[in-house]
């Protein structure tokens, strides 16, 4: 709007180019003002929002969905009480019908102390949201990440002088999660010895002096830890701390790792100074590949070639080498470099130089240096990156295999393991439940190398005692050559030699500081020098092994239990029905004749005396028939405990479970069974026949069923029972939760036995039962039977 002399109203100019969203409200919450960014926002032109209320337009639905009242809105709530609001969490919803996610400042508008309207102030917080939530990820990353590096961190409060630390720095100086620390407290697990150096560093850097920087010992739970930590503070302009952040690492493995690194550069740096005075390679040839000079690194190497062609001296062909490029060298004036394996195996780094003579002419100037260390370093380096990954990749499987499929997979790993360590033999000793011998479990051999597996089973565990004192300790053993065996490895030394072994490397597998193992990698071609990373490589891949164990034997122990417990219910199930058909015999044999023979002889007596004495001859009568109803009773007792039907035959005993249940219910029954004699012995046919028998009693109580079919099939070694109704079904889900037993006890007859069982049902679509039992006897039957 302009002002009077053409003025702009630099509050409209600011509403006009404002970034963020603006809007003014009636009383009444109708829109008397929008500015462009509001409407850019949420898609509406000026014109269509301008007089219609703003809650029912934008800000009717929460950001889930559901319904906003307007009683509700926080807006709205400002028109009423005039108190300014300011909400981060909510929507508006933009012309094209999708949630916009806001923060926004509504303030009443007043004048002469009544609202008049309301002002509300809104921005697009959608991808501030969208960073926040990747900022908590990231920091889930971070704790992560931390752990993984054994790398903490750490702030320091000055106001109150506490140290905030990380979950991964508490673990690294042993102390309990939370705890509350300061400096005092972080001093006083440094180190004795270390604990003034660290004290004077630190002064001078937090008042401004030297760079926190520092690397020490601490003291954890009674061991020594190396730790780097680093730190950074922050100053105002009157030279005061205002903040202070820094980390700290666990680097215990890697002091080892340089102590053993410094022996070996020193090492390097007096071969490098032996080697000095014979300098660096150099070689010149014409162009007609003829040597004019060598020096005695090349003449060492290869001879003296002055004089000859370089092809044939050096490269010992009949052409040039393919690598030469003396043409690009003396033709057109190049600097070239170029890497070449030569014939005597070593690698060489050469950079060639076109070296113009006294008499103009133009030859090839090579400055050769010998590479072959480097580069040996670099293919060891990239195959022991390879092994990390690999044995890092086995961890995450082995955590989500079935224990059936570890095995499979420590052979793989066995095997990738070995080949990538360009060993002849790798393998696994286990030692034996109670600790008295110790076999050879796992094993993998490079072709042509004779596996050891078969002859190194259940040997006496004090039968190498130098050997497993180091494991025990533990050490990782590293030999490579039997000639760094101690005089007092006897017999270690004489079975290594008669397994041909010429240098190995041992990790202990060890589960709460008891030695169940190791793992080890032979050589049988030679010496061997075991770099310390190989040694780290073995060690993860002996912790990794030590879990997967560990789980095993838990999950090994919970499943012989379970067996125990089966193999228990099985023999009393087995002595109960022998129990069963004693009493079903002793009661149809024994009571049986008592009573035909008390039937005879009241018999007897009325043919005697029935005719001279009426009153006699009728009680006979009833005696007959009380003696009649007896044999039924024990006839129906002996049937109960051992049906007769199941003395013909499992088929002939289903037929009669089937005839009683359509005589008893009127359900129609059907059986499909083969009309020969099925080959199955007594504990089987009894299993299938009470399994049968509980299935039709469910039938008849429960499942109001007007059709039952029942089917009986021999396949091979595999005998199967399928028992089907039309009845009202069942929810399976539910009838788990109610624990039934019946169909517990049907599943556990089947298990027993080695076979399994299946019920599918739903409510109103009938049930099917499907058990499936080998005909043959299994191992768990076998123990039972040796056993008994």
């Amino acid at each position: 709007m302009m002002r009077p002399g053409g003025t702009v109203d630099r509050y409209d100019l600011l509403l006009q180019h404002a970034g963020e969203g603006i809007y003014g409200l009636d009383t009444e919450g109708r829109v008397t003002f929008v500015n462009p960014a509001a409407e850019r926002l949420l898609g509406y032109s000026r014109d269509e929002l301008i007089g219609r209320p703003m809650h029912p337009v934008v800000h009717h639905a929460r950001s889930d969905g559901s319904d906003y009242p307007q009683s509700e809105c926080h807006i709205h709530a400002v028109l009423r009480d005039g108190v300014t609001r300011r909400i981060d969490d909510e929507v508006f919803w933009r012309r094209d019908g999708t949630p916009l996610e806001v923060e926004y400042t509504a303030a009443a508008v007043q004048e002469k102390g009544r609202i008049t309207g309301a002002v509300v102030l809104f921005q697009d917080v959608t991808e501030r949201r969208a960073m926040e939530a990747a900022l908590r990820e990231s920091e889930s990353h971070l704790a992560t990440a931390q752990a993984q590096a054994k790398l903490g961190s750490w702030a320091l409060d000055v106001a109150t002088n506490r140290l905030y630390w990380s979950a991964e720095t508490y673990r690294i100086f042993g102390i309990p999660h939370g705890t509350t620390m300061d400096y005092e407290a972080f001093l006083a697990s440094v180190h004795p010895e270390d604990r003034g150096c660290v004290d004077q560093v630190w002064r001078e850097s937090v008042n401004g002096g030297t760079r926190y920087d520092i690397t020490h010992r601490i003291v954890v739970d009674g061991e020594i830890k190396w730790v780097r930590e680093r730190a950074e503070f922050e100053f105002d302009e009157h030279g005061r701390m205002v903040r202070g952040t820094g980390t700290v690492h666990d680097v215990t493995d890697r002091k080892q790792a340089e102590t053993d690194l410094h022996e070996t550069l020193a090492y390097q740096r007096r071969l490098l100074d032996a080697m000095s005075d014979a300098g660096i390679g150099l070689f010149v040839v014409d162009r007609d590949y003829r040597v004019r000079e060598m020096n005695s690194v090349l003449v060492g190497a290869f001879g003296d070639q002055v004089g000859e062609i370089c092809y044939r001296g050096v490269g010992r062909t009949d052409r040039p080498c393919g690598y030469c490029r003396l043409g690009e060298v003396i033709g057109e004036g190049k600097a070239v470099r170029y890497q070449v394996k030569a014939p005597n195996g070593r690698i060489y780094d050469i950079t060639a130089v076109p070296l113009r003579g006294r008499d103009g002419e133009v030859a090839k100037l090579e400055i050769i240096l010998d590479v072959t260390e480097p580069q040996l370093a670099r293919a060891l380096l990239s195959k022991q990156l390879a092994v990390h990954m690999f044995l890092l990749d086995f961890s995450r499987r082995c955590i989500s295999l079935p224990s059936s499929a570890v095995d499979g997979a420590i052979a793989e790993t066995l095997e990738d393991v070995g080949q990538l360590m360009e060993v002849d033999r790798s393998y696994i000793f286990r030692i034996d439940d109670g600790g008295e011998t110790i076999s050879n479990t796992h094993e993998w051999c490079r072709d042509g190398v004779a596996p050891q597996r078969d002859d190194l089973q259940a040997l006496p565990f004090d039968a190498a005692p130098w050997w497993m004192e180091q494991l025990r300790r533990p050490e990782v053993v590293a030999l490579s050559s039997l000639d760094d065996l101690p005089p007092e490895a006897v017999v270690e030394r004489d079975l290594l030699q008669r397994q041909e072994i010429r240098a190995l490397i041992a990790a202990p597998i060890h589960r709460q500081g008891v030695l169940e193992g190791f793992v080890g990698l032979d050589v049988v071609s030679g010496k061997r020098e075991w770099a310390s990373e190989e040694r780290q490589v073995l060690e993860m891949l002996a912790n990794t092994l030590s879990l997967i164990f560990d789980r095993r034997q838990f999950e090994g122990a919970l499943l012989k239990s379970q067996r125990k417990l089966r193999e228990l219910a099985a023999h009393r199930e087995q002595d109960r029905e022998e129990e069963r058909a004693r009493i079903a015999r002793e009661i149809h044999d024994e009571l049986g004749q008592y009573l035909t023979a008390l039937r005879m002889d009241v018999a007897l007596l009325q043919t005697r005396y029935g005719a001279d004495h009426p009153d006699l001859s009728k009680k006979i009568e009833g005696m007959k028939e009380t003696i009649s109803t007896t044999v039924d009773v024990v006839r129906n007792i002996a049937t109960a405990l051992r049906p007769h039907a199941l003395n013909m035959g499992l088929v002939y005993a289903a037929e009669w479970l089937l005839t009683d249940l359509q005589e008893r219910t009127g359900v129609r029954c059907r059986l499909h069974a083969p009309l020969e004699h099925l080959d199955v012995d007594d504990e089987r046919a009894t299993a299938l026949f009470r399994i049968l028998q509980e299935s039709l009693t469910n039938i008849a109580r429960h499942a109001q069923a007007s059709e039952v079919e029942v089917r009986i099939e021999q396949e091979d070694d595999t005998l199967s029972l399928r028992v089907w109704d039309n009845g009202v079904g069942f929810d399976p889900a539910e009838v788990r939760n109610r624990k039934a037993f019946g169909l517990m006890g049907m599943r556990e007859r089947a298990l027993i036995l080695g076979g399994n069982s299946q019920v599918e049902s739903r409510p109103g679509g009938g049930t099917k039962l499907s058990v499936r039992i080998p005909c043959g006897r299994t191992d768990d039957e076998r123990d039972r039977e040796k056993v008994s």
